[in-house]
C-alpha cells in the first residue's frame, strides 16, 4: 500500500515523524510526500531550501518527496489541496493521510458534501456578498468544523478526491495540537539553539544549511524588493492574476498602499473585512511572481528527494506521467509556465536567506535528490 501525505515540512519535526510511524503500523510500505517548494502557503519564504527539507523528511522516514508547484503551495485551501492531490493521484497513492483537529473523515466528508453542492447549484457564488470574505462565507455553509485550519485542508482533499473521481481513499488521524502554531514556535526556537521537537537527522541538516548562509529565510530580507515592485507597479500589472479581483478593484486598492514605508503598513492600508491578511499577501506575491488565475495542471512530477524505495516508487510512476529532475528538460510550453515561475520563486527566495544565492539558480545548480541512509 501506498500513502500519500500532503506538507510543507517547514521543518519537518517529531509529530511528521510520528505520522508516518502510524502509516509504517498500518500496512504502507510506501511513502509519498508532496511537499511545498521555497514558498509556502502563508505566502511567505520557507525557513530553508526545499531540497534539504525534503532530504530530512526522507530521512524522517518518508520515501519519496515530490514538489508542489509554486501556483499550488501559494493559493488557498481550495486550490493548493487540488494541485496536490492531484499529483498524488497521478503517483498512483492507494491512500492520502492528513492530520484534522475533528479526527473524523465521515465529518469532513459530510463537509465536502455541503460545500461541493453549494458550489454546483451556484449558492456559494451568490453567498459572497458585500463586505463578507469567502472563508467566512464557505463557513457558513459547511459549518463550524471549518474554523480550524487542519480540518479546512481535509474537506478539501476530499472534495479534491471527488472532483478528480480518484481512487485513493482519505485516511485522517487527530491532531492533538495545533500543527501551524508548533511549527511556528519551531521555527523561533532554532536561531536561540533550540532544537526541541525536532529528530536529530533534521537538526543536523538544519546546522549545516546554517553554517553555510542558506538558514533562515526571512520575509524582512525582501521587504524593500516588494515595496519597490508597489512603487512601480501599474493597474494592469494585476490583470489575470491569480487572487485578484480586478472587477472588484482589488488591483487599485493594493496600488493605493504605493505610499507605505514598511510592508506591514502596507498590508494594513489594503486589507478589510472582505480581503483578509492571507488574500493581501497572495496577490501581491502572485502578481510579483505573476502566476496566471487559469486551471492548467502540471503534466510533470519532479522528485526532490528519495531513498532506495522511492527509487523504486519513481519507476512505477514513469509508466503513468513524465519524470523530470530538472524544469530545464521542460521544452513545451505549459512546461515552460511551470518552469519559469518556479524560476522566479527560487530567485526571490535567494534574496531571503542570510547570503544572497545566485540568480537562476533552480535551472543551473545541480541538486542531487537521491539520499542514502
Amino acid at each position: 500500500m501506498v500513502a500519500g501525505i500532503v506538507a510543507e515540512y517547514n521543518p519537518f519535526h517529531s509529530g511528521h515523524k510520528y505520522q508516518i510511524e502510524k502509516l509504517r503500523e498500518n500496512g504502507s510500505d510506501g511513502i509519498i510526500a508532496v511537499m511545498s517548494g521555497n514558498f509556502v502557503q502563508r505566502c511567505e519564504p520557507a525557513f530553508f531550501r526545499k531540497h534539504a527539507r525534503a532530504e530530512a523528511a526522507i530521512k524522517g522516514g518518508v520515501d519519496l518527496v515530490i514538489e508542489l508547484p509554486v501556483r499550488f503551495s501559494t493559493a488557498s485551501a481550495e486550490k493548493f489541496a487540488f494541485g496536490a492531490v492531484y499529483l498524488l493521484d497521478k503517483c498512483g497513492c492507494d491512500i492520502i493521510n492528513f492530520g484534522s483537529e475533528c479526527g473524523s473523515i465521515e465529518l469532513l466528508e459530510n463537509c465536502a458534501k455541503k460545500l461541493i453542492e453549494a458550489d454546483e447549484s451556484g449558492e456559494l457564488a451568490q453567498a459572497v456578498t458585500g463586505e463578507e470574505s469567502f472563508a467566512r462565507t464557505r463557513q457558513k455553509i459547511g459549518g463550524d468544523i471549518l474554523s480550524e485550519p487542519n480540518n479546512i485542508l481535509g474537506v478539501e482533499y476530499i472534495k479534491a478526491l471527488k472532483k478528480l473521481n480518484s481512487k485513493i481513499i482519505p485516511t485522517t488521524i487527530k491532531r492533538t495540537f495545533g500543527y501551524h502554531a508548533s511549527a511556528s514556535e519551531l521555527r523561533k526556537n532554532i536561531p536561540l539553539g533550540n532544537f526541541e521537537g525536532l529528530p536529530e537527522t533534521t537538526k543536523e541538516i538544519i546546522l549545516r544549511e546554517k553554517n553555510e548562509g542558506k538558514l533562515p529565510a526571512e520575509m524582512n530580507n525582501l521587504e524593500n524588493i516588494f515595496l519597490a515592485f508597489l512603487r512601480n507597479a501599474r493597474d494592469s500589472d494585476f490583470d489575470g492574476i491569480y487572487g485578484v479581483n480586478q472587477k472588484e478593484g482589488f488591483g487599485n486598492r493594493i496600488l493605493n498602499a504605493r505610499t507605505a514605508v514598511s510592508l506591514e503598513e502596507a498590508y494594513e492600508l489594503i486589507k478589510s473585512k472582505k480581503y483578509p491578511l492571507s488574500t493581501v499577501k497572495r496577490g501581491i506575491l502572485s502578481a510579483y511572481l505573476c502566476i496566471p488565475d487559469d486551471k492548467t495542471m502540471p503534466e510533470y512530477i519532479r522528485p526532490l528527494a528519495f531513498n532506495d524505495k522511492g527509487r523504486e516508487l519513481l519507476k512505477n510512476i514513469s509508466d503513468k506521467v513524465r519524470v523530470v529532475n530538472n524544469l530545464t528538460e521542460l521544452t513545451d510550453k505549459s512546461g515552460k509556465i511551470f518552469a519559469d515561475e518556479e524560476r522566479r520563486a527560487t530567485d526571490l527566495f535567494g534574496l531571503a536567506l542570510p547570503k544572497n544565492q545566485k540568480g537562476f539558480a533552480e535551472f543551473t545548480d545541480k541538486n542531487i535528490p537521491y539520499v542514502k541512509l
